[in-house]
């Protein structure tokens, strides 16, 4: 009996099988530098910072020395941890003291001069002071350490895992370390602080006398490509900071601007040379023949547009039409390479194969990933570009064919059930046959037993 059930059920689901297809269904980018460009840098890191397009990269995740470049994280802790820019703050005694004999850049600060935050920041970014780093980290947190771990915190909410501050100047310190991504990153949340990226920009910076009666102080910028008296001026550079020490070599992060296009560029670890006397400074040359390169030869362009196809999905029980035409939700702009927007590819990712009437507009079909130069710029949404009305014809006979191979389905397990009752049923019956009949012998014998 077991087996005849068994024969029974698995040709049931051996039917299933061959019809149940038939049942209804369960309801990033960098470009390449024209031939002979010449970097010095150990590392950089460029960025559109409209678009966050990454257009050209070299080692951007190393780890070197950051210099003065560091004074960016002490302005931007200063702001936010200020609860006024223009509250006074006195300087701290021994300011100077770690200072002493490193040659560093200093405004002249005097135990007991006050001065704001706003001025503090003036001579930390223009003329880069150490000692208004210092003064600004005791001022805020009482001790260097503690503003330094305030530092260190900023950096991990900002995603520069490549970086570790150990102090608030810059100075060299083999645990001080930095990248160009991480510099890029910062200079993001720079912008976001008129106030610093100002003082950023600034050709030069007055610090009026203070209490102490010390003289009205004029201080000029280390950034030497934002002073048009510089042979090194760009007039699109905007700022933001440099840095310098042996040991880190030149460093320089800056903000570049032309017809609303914007640049942050981290040039680090150029080498220490001097020629014919005069220093060489490589951070101003990379970073200028990186400028030149970025809004000479790469445009902000529209590339894809909500026309262009990408591809066809298959729609069923609509009569006008058998597809809808995949084509992106939205206008794509990019920086690319000047002259190579009609070579920009599109590469299907369809998450659909297949849909039935109705289809609105707009439906979501899978993304495209966006190709310039064979380099990925960015990923587009694909959606159905016409809406399918569903035909009541074909739905109905959709319908009457699903439903006929159901009842085909339910058929052929009835009749199997009922060939498989009365198989069990004969069998049932011969068996009690079988016990009756051996039942009437055993009778007949006892009775002939008994007549003997």
């Amino acid at each position: 009996m077991k087996k005849i059930i068994f024969s029974v059920f698995s040709c049931f689901f051996a039917l299933l099988l061959a019809v149940g297809g038939a049942l209804p269904p369960a309801a990033a980018a960098c470009y390449t530098l024209p031939a002979g460009t010449q970097l010095h840098a150990k590392a950089v890191y460029m960025m559109n910072v409209e678009t966050g397009t990454v257009v050209y990269e070299l080692d951007p995740h190393r780890q070197v020395y950051p210099a003065s470049v560091a004074k960016l994280m002490t302005a931007l802790v200063a702001v936010e941890l200020s609860p006024s820019l223009d509250e006074k703050i006195t300087v701290y005694e021994g300011v100077v003291d770690d200072l002493l004999g490193t040659g560093a850049s200093v405004a002249g600060l005097l135990p007991g001069e006050q001065l704001t935050m706003r001025q503090l920041l003036g001579c930390l970014l223009v003329p880069s002071a150490c000692d208004a780093a210092n003064a600004i980290a005791i001022a805020l947190c009482g001790s260097v350490e503690a503003f330094v771990a305030q530092m260190n915190l900023r950096a991990s909410t900002l995603g520069m895992n490549d970086s570790y501050f150990t102090n608030a100047h810059g100075l060299h310190d083999p645990a001080q370390v930095t990248s160009a991504y991480d510099l890029v990153q910062l200079g993001k949340e720079i912008l976001n602080h008129p106030e610093l990226t100002e003082l950023c920009a600034s050709v030069s910076y007055t610090l009026p006398p203070t209490n102490l009666k010390q003289e009205e102080r004029v201080f000029e910028t280390t950034n030497f490509m934002i002073n048009p008296t510089s042979s090194w001026y760009y007039r699109r550079v905007q700022g933001l900071k440099t840095g310098y020490t042996d040991d880190a070599g030149r460093n320089l992060l800056s903000l570049a601007e032309k017809d609303g296009r914007r640049y942050l560029t981290a040039v680090l670890g150029c080498p220490v040379e001097t020629l014919n006397g005069y220093q060489v400074h490589h951070e101003f040359d990379d970073t200028d023949a990186l400028l030149h390169w970025a809004f000479t030869d790469l445009d902000y362009l529209c590339v894809v547009q909500t026309t262009r196809p990408v591809g066809e999905v298959k729609v069923t029980l609509c009569a006008d039409t058998d597809y809808v035409t995949a084509v992106p939700s939205a206008d794509f702009y990019a920086i690319v390479p000047s002259q190579s927007a009609e070579s920009v590819l599109l590469e299907p990712h369809l998450t659909v194969t297949e849909l039935r009437a109705p289809v609105e507009q707009g439906t979501p079909l899978g993304t495209a990933t966006v190709l310039c130069a064979g380099e990925e710029v960015g990923t587009v949404q694909l959606v159905a570009q016409q809406s399918c009305k569903r035909s009541l014809l074909l739905w109905i006979r959709d319908w009457f064919v699903r439903f006929s191979k159901v009842l085909l389905v339910i058929a052929a397990v009835l009749v199997l059930l009922i060939a498989a009752f009365v198989v069990w049923n004969v069998r049932v019956n011969r068996r009690r046959r079988r016990l009756w009949n051996s039942k009437v012998r055993d009778r007949a014998g006892e009775a002939d037993d008994r007549r003997s």
